[in-house]
């Protein structure tokens, strides 16, 4: 978000080809301001050295070396610079693209936990920019969270290199004096504060501190001064991440230990490494990294060595409960090794009654009895239930992961839940890790059937239990639940189609917000679109422009205005596009009664402006938090072998302002 200093003599001055917009951010070195590049007609980061830095003769060489560093580091995750020069009253600058999706940190500190999906992304793709940086003789010396850009597709960027130097001899050229150190206290390496040789491996000590920060949501080293943080990095071993997040494995944590070690050797050698290391932690595949014991362990170790009667103690206690295991569970997974017969984990959970299950149902068919969750529990046997997130970027579609998380919480049931990111590549990807981990059950919030289908159905071979927020369905072992798409389109076409024909005497210039990147969205759309034409014959639907995420309502959507001024109602396939769509309406001066939105989803914020009447005038409630529930509890039911129907169909209801004055007023227009 940009920083507003109305003081601020730069802003709205034009330098060469580009207009100052605003600043976004400031460091000792220099201020970062979003400028606008006239001749191509595009928004670029303009970082403008600060002028008591511009006087210094050393400085103004490294500010140089800096600039040849980037522009020589063509790598498709560092920071490209556009070009770089100096103004005739002295203002020396470079420009680089400019990233909408802000900074690592701002994504940390968010208040929306980062996936592990989203992490390992992030790790691999700085891995490789640091591998490719190393492989060409330069140390960034300062890698943090605020280094690290985002864009919107979910990529992220290593930026300024301003504090690295050549690690090739005679290339230094005393771009530092010999007692400063380089770095930002939080991230410094051991070495860096010790004076000591420094290498590639000081970027890797500061890149696990940046793993560290986006797992526990806080980096390991906190304190009240520079000072005291600096010195815990050297005397002080890090809390153990799983004290902030315990849902992690000891997988993740062992290759944190490693990759924080105070001595550069005891760590990963490459960024690569580091990063390959962390994804198999991650899925499950980690068979090769050896396990560093802690202090406490290495105590217990030697406890056990110095009394040998300790050991044979605790080898009749594990008879003892494994004996007791076996008799309450006598069918229990040891009685299969036992009696020497092959076993698999998924034996221990129920299958379902295929022939007996209805095709179609209702929310309340998924009611829990006490002993179906009895049943549930037991099934799960120290596995989980795993639930991959459309995205957690919009409300409608984290207050759906709030509920999951919330019900599953409630009914003592242990979940994980993978945000997507919207990118429907990623989640065969979240599946199939799943799978890995031992997941017992997966419901999906599925962007494109036919990318999903071939990981469930591979999934469903397993044993695991899949529940789908889906059209589809999925077969044996499977639930769907779904207020359908065409219903939905249906509802939205046919309450636009009343309200033209009771208030705009049955004539409008229509646009409809579609998602063309999600099947399922498509065919809401063509059910909107039918049912409008049928029921109101004589509105003209100007177009179909894309929508789905707020900046792409509002690009479209401007683009529309332009070609069609008079556009006077938006249907749209969510909430979320047409948040967007009203930007560009207020841009082009249209008023709330200028143009009538019916969209889905009636997020919170969709219904405050349906009841201030701004631009919404109705939104299909989908069942965000009832379809996050019903999850939950159509899993534990399958866990549980019970008869489930193979699809529920939620009710669904048209939010109109009436309707939120007076909920028991049916939602006519």
């Amino acid at each position: 978000m940009a920083l507003t200093f109305m003081d601020d003599p730069l802003i709205g001055k034009k330098i060469g080809q580009y207009e100052i917009l605003s600043l976004v951010g400031q460091g000792g070195m220099a201020m970062v301001y979003r400028a606008h590049q006239t001749t191509l007609k595009r928004d670029v980061a303009m970082k403008v050295v600060t002028s008591t830095l511009t006087q210094d003769p050393n400085f103004m060489e490294r500010f140089n070396r800096e600039v040849e560093f980037i522009a020589g580091l063509e790598h498709a995750h560092i920071v490209p610079v556009h070009e770089h020069g100096k103004t005739e009253d002295g203002i020396i600058y470079l420009t680089m693209r400019y990233f909408k999706g802000g900074t690592l940190a701002e994504r940390i500190h968010s208040g929306k936990p980062l996936g592990l999906s989203e992490i390992s992304t992030i790790v691999n793709q700085i891995g490789a920019a640091l591998d490719y940086a190393h492989q060409h003789g330069v140390i960034h010396r300062d890698i943090k969270p605020s280094n690290v850009l985002l864009d919107g597709q979910g990529n992220v960027y290593l930026a300024d290199f301003g504090l690295a130097r050549m690690v090739e001899p005679g290339l230094t050229k005393n771009l530092t004096e010999a007692d400063t150190f380089l770095g930002t206290p939080t991230y410094i390496a051991p070495e860096q504060l010790e004076k000591t040789k420094t290498d590639e491996r000081t970027d890797l000590y500061s890149f696990g501190i940046v793993i560290y920060e986006m797992l526990a949501g806080r980096p390991p080293f906190i304190g009240d001064s520079a000072f005291s943080i600096m010195r815990a990095h050297v005397e002080q071993i890090p809390p153990l991440v799983r004290q902030f997040r315990p849902d992690l494995s000891e997988a993740v944590e062992q290759v944190l230990i490693k990759a924080l070690s105070k001595k550069p050797e005891a760590r990963y050698q490459t960024a690569g490494q580091l990063a390959k290391a962390f994804a198999e932690a991650v899925s499950g595949n980690f068979t090769t990294q050896k396990l560093i014991p802690t202090e406490s362990s290495r105590l217990s170790i030697n406890y056990l060595r110095a009394h040998p009667f300790a050991i044979s103690v605790i080898a009749i206690l594990l008879l003892v409960v494994s004996l007791t295991f076996l008799n309450s569970r006598g069918s229990s997974i040891f009685s299969g090794l036992l009696k020497g017969t092959p076993t698999d984990v998924n034996q221990i959970v129920p299958t379902v009654n295929e022939t007996a299950r209805p095709d179609k149902g209702e929310p309340s068919d998924l009611t829990l009895t006490d002993s179906e969750l009895i049943a549930a529990r037991t099934a799960l046997n120290g596995s989980f239930i795993g639930m991959v997130a459309c995205t957690l970027a919009t409300d409608y579609h984290a207050s759906l992961a709030a509920a999951v998380r919330n019900r599953a919480q409630e009914l003592n049931l242990p979940i994980r839940i993978e945000d997507a990111q919207n990118d429907k590549t990623q989640q065969p990807v979240i599946i199939n890790r799943f799978v890995a981990q031992g997941a017992k059950a997966i419901g999906v919030c599925e962007l494109d059937s036919e990318s999903v289908g071939p990981a469930l159905m591979d999934a469903q071979k397993a044993g695991v239990k899949i529940v789908r927020l889906s059209d589809i369905v999925q077969g044996q072992n499977s639930v769907s639940i779904t207020l359908t798409n065409e219903a939905m389109g249906q509802a939205v076409g046919a309450y636009t189609a009343a309200m033209v024909n009771k208030t705009m005497n049955g004539q409008a210039n229509v646009a409809i917000l579609d998602y063309p990147d999600v099947p399922s969205t498509v065919i809401r759309a063509n059910a909107m679109e039918t049912a409008l034409r049928e029921k109101a014959p004589k509105v003209t639907v100007v177009g179909r422009y894309e929508g789905g995420l707020p900046e792409n309502g509002e690009r479209t959507m401007a683009a529309a205005l332009q070609q069609y001024p008079e556009i006077n109602v938006i249907m749209s396939i969510n909430d979320a596009g047409a948040y967007g769509a009203i930007k560009a309406l207020l841009n082009a001066g249209k008023k709330p009664e200028d143009v009538k939105i019916v969209s889905v989803d009636a997020e919170n914020e969709a219904r405050r402006m349906i009841r201030e009447g701004q631009f919404f005038v109705a939104s299909v409630d989908s069942g965000g938090m009832q379809s996050g529930r019903s999850l939950v509890d159509a899993a534990a039911k399958l866990l549980a072998g019970s008869i489930v129907p193979r699809q529920i169909l939620l009710p669904g209801q048209v939010v109109t302002r009436e309707a939120l004055m007076s909920p028991t007023q049916a939602a006519t227009p």
